[in-house]
Formats: structure tokens, C-alpha cells, sequence
């Protein structure tokens, strides 16, 4: 999953010119995510489920993530 993370920060950087901070917040939030999936043996884009995107908002919740703060991390992914 590390070279699809990988791939959306270089669009993030040459396509779209986004800054050094915004590039680190979307890596660290989709960082996040793909641990999320890992946990859940999820291998490929394919194989996500309404369950793991589930999970990864229950993870954050349980992190004691303030709502908006959910919200961005998960419009991030």
C-alpha cells in the first residue's frame, strides 16, 4: 500500500504545488489509514471494504480525535 501513498504525495506535490505542511498533514492522515488496513490484512486498493473505512473512524474516535479533526483525516483518504 506504501507505493499508492507514495504516489498520491508526489500528485500532491507536482500536480497540484501543495506545501510542505499540507503534503506531511495528508501523509500522516493516510499513514494512519494504511495501518488501519494492514491490521486488517487488507492487501490492495480492491480489497477495501465499508467495514475498513468503518474501522478507521472508529480508530480515530477512539484516539480521542476531536470530530472535525476525524472529518479531515477522513476526507484525506
Amino acid at each position: 500500500m506504501q507505493h499508492y501513498v507514495d504516489e498520491f504525495v508526489a500528485h500532491l506535490s507536482v500536480e497540484r504545488g501543495a506545501s510542505a505542511h499540507t503534503i506531511d498533514a495528508y501523509r500522516r492522515d493516510v499513514g494512519v489509514y494504511v495501518g488501519v488496513l494492514a491490521m486488517r490484512s487488507v492487501a490492495t486498493l480492491d480489497d477495501i471494504s465499508r467495514d475498513d473505512v468503518l474501522a478507521f473512524v472508529t480508530d480515530l474516535r477512539l484516539r480521542g480525535f476531536a470530530p472535525s479533526t476525524v472529518e479531515r483525516k477522513v476526507a484525506a483518504v
